[in-house]
């Protein structure tokens, strides 16, 4: 039962954050006037352009703010600094990302990250490229994304980024687990692991332990996946002030002894977390502990599973999961026709069926780019594999050859120094 949930995560969360911030963010004061700011064209230019820049970093309306940054160009271009007009580039590639326009975005990445090289600012260029990494990676184009992290990576390196090698690290990391290289994923995690505990950092701490559980959960070792997600849950009880990050902890560990099969610690754990979640904020770990809490109840307890099954139900609606209406849809049907209410079940089994082939050719779609993008993985792996024993028995070849020259000139040396000691005996006889 994992694999829905972490589909769920994996491929139906950042779609949610993109409707979230399209559709239910309304601007500040604070927003509001250093927008008003920017407009007033009796201010120096200068204040107007920062103004524009700290309104841009907020989360202001993406399609409002990309009229006022199309209207703002001409300032730039007449008084921005070369800084300015990176950051001014680089913040419109983050609106048509929000706004769901990938393709642009990465054409504004891209022109970021070149511009940003020309004023030697290294660290806005690894941000552009892991940026654009995103939008490759949310468009299903698992390769170019891997390559483009990559190559964000060799720059973080060399300024010691830790912030950017961590963003990276992370990326390269679900990228793997998508590819089903759970391994080369989990190696990516602890390295962030290890950089969010040398800076302290208990958050990003608390997402590494939960991916790592995540890639042991996808790959079907519940065992190892229960071990880390009680790992993270003890980073969260440390740091009850952090937002959010215990409720999902709870979640997470309660699902995860459900997979492992373990219903009594599963129900602990997911009731717990049934008061620790905000409805207004956490409503798809809400609805996931509903469902959750349905599948456990489903031989026990017809009541409870008939309230926990209407009750995710109509959170998953509300978020628009189809996994979880399927899920939903599938329990509630089984239930009424066991109870003889037959309309009812039909009902249920008439979405049931709907919901699952559209997501069957949903998942049919995504397994063809995972396909696609795990057949030029391993071609890549290998070309890199036959790359490297190719150089490996070129250089074995070049010490095979040294060695004999240097064999050969020893050789000649001796039969020199013979000859030279000959001549001088034969020499010295004669004389």
């Amino acid at each position: 039962m994992s694999e829905y949930f972490t589909r769920i995560l994996r491929c139906v969360l950042p779609f949610l954050l993109l409707v979230l911030t399209l559709t239910g963010v309304a601007q500040t004061p604070t927003q509001d006037s250093l927008l008003r700011l920017h407009l007033d064209e009796t201010l120096p230019d200068s204040t107007r352009i920062n103004a524009f820049l700290d309104s841009g970093d907020t989360n202001y309306r993406s399609d409002s703010l990309l009229i006022y940054h199309q209207a703002a160009r001409e300032l730039f271009d007449r008084s921005g600094e070369a800084a300015d007009l990176v950051r001014y580039t680089f913040q419109l590639g983050r609106i048509h990302w929000w706004l769901s326009e990938f393709s642009e975005a990465m054409v504004v990445y891209e022109q970021a990250a070149t511009m940003a090289t020309e004023i030697g600012d290294t660290a806005m260029v690894v941000s552009a490229l892991i940026n654009k990494g995103n939008c490759y990676a949310v468009t299903n184009d698992y390769i170019q994304a891997v390559e483009t992290y990559n190559e964000a990576l060799l720059l973080a390196e060399q300024i010691d980024d830790q912030s950017g090698l961590y963003r990276i690290k992370g990326n390269l990391g679900n990228l793997h687990v998508i590819l089903e290289d759970y391994e080369k994923g989990r190696s990516y995690f602890q390295e962030c692991l290890i950089i969010a505990q040398e800076s302290e950092d208990t958050k990003s701490e608390y997402r590494c332990l939960m991916n790592i559980g995540g890639a042991y959960g996808d790959e079907g070792n519940h065992e190892k996946a229960l071990e880390y997600f009680q790992d993270g849950y003890a980073v969260a009880e440390k740091a009850p002030a952090v937002w959010g990050m215990l409720a999902n902890a709870t979640v997470r560990l309660g699902k995860a002894y459900y997979s492992f099969g373990n219903l009594d610690e599963a129900k602990v754990y997911l009731f717990r977390a049934l008061n620790l979640l905000d409805e207004r904020t956490m409503l798809s770990d809400l609805a996931g502990t509903h469902l959750c809490l349905a599948q456990i109840y489903q031989a026990t307890n017809p009541d409870s599973y008939l309230y926990y099954a209407n009750k995710s139900l109509e959170m998953s609606e509300k978020l628009g999961f189809l996994d979880n209406q399927a899920i939903s849809n599938r329990l509630l049907y089984e239930l009424h026709k066991e109870r003889g209410q037959y309309q009812l079940a039909l009902d249920f089994q008439s979405q049931w069926k709907t919901l699952s082939d559209s997501i069957a050719r949903q998942d049919n779609k995504r397994a063809l780019y995972q396909a696609e993008a795990r057949f030029e993985y391993e071609k890549q792996k290998l070309a890199d594999q036959v790359t490297y024993e190719q150089e490996l028995t070129q250089q074995e070849l070049s010490a095979q050859r040294r060695f004999y020259f240097l064999l050969a000139a020893a050789i000649l040396t001796i039969f020199a120094f013979i000859s030279i000691m000959r001549y001088r005996g034969e020499r010295a006889k004669l004389e």
